[in-house]
């Protein structure tokens, strides 16, 4: 998957880059946003498990406590 493919993909599940952050699980949402938007401009490689996390939120949609933990 290329940085382009990732946008594309995050902004058709309707995510930003902090949702898309939280949802990956990264510790520091400040610093998943940066390392995504490293993803999406090309300066770093997407990483494999990532576009099989997108498909899986594509196909079964994303689960509430992901984006908006309590």
């Amino acid at each position: 998957m290329t940085g382009e493919q990732l946008r594309a993909t995050r902004e058709a599940l309707g995510l930003s880059l902090s949702q898309l952050a939280k949802a990956c699980a990264y510790t520091s949402v400040d610093n998943g946003v940066t390392l995504l938007r490293r993803y999406e401009k090309g300066e770093r490689e997407v990483p494999g498990w990532l576009p099989r996390m997108l498909e899986l939120f594509r196909r079964h949609g994303i689960p509430p406590d992901f984006i908006d933990p309590k």
